[in-house]
């Protein structure tokens, strides 16, 4: 959800509770101008941006944490196989993602 520190990689939820920031969210002047995104926004993200489950707790890849930069099912392996080569071609892989398509 972007709710991480920039050291240590942890996650921090919110210092109030969700139906606090729930409402603070809905009474908001976008969510008055554009109710049915804000509410879609919220309930997309309003559970993630609390959840203290352990993979969601740490950035991370796999089993070991969450991250935008890699899909799901990306390992540590993948990692360094596409660094390798975006190394070989002389490429940097900052602001990239990384999907992982298993066909068959």
């Amino acid at each position: 959800m972007g709710n991480y520190k920039s050291f240590g990689d942890t996650k921090f939820v919110p210092n109030l509770p969700k139906e606090k920031l729930e409402r603070v969210i809905l009474g908001s002047e976008a969510a008055q101008q554009h109710p049915e995104e804000v509410r879609g926004l919220w309930q997309t993200c309003g559970e993630l941006m609390f959840s203290l489950e352990p993979r969601l707790r740490h950035l991370g890849l796999g089993k070991e944490g969450i991250t935008t930069y890699f899909s799901g099912n990306c390992t540590m392996e993948d990692a360094k196989l596409a660094q390798d080569f975006l190394d070989s071609q002389n490429l940097s892989a900052y602001n990239t993602r990384l999907f992982k398509e298993v066909d068959g």
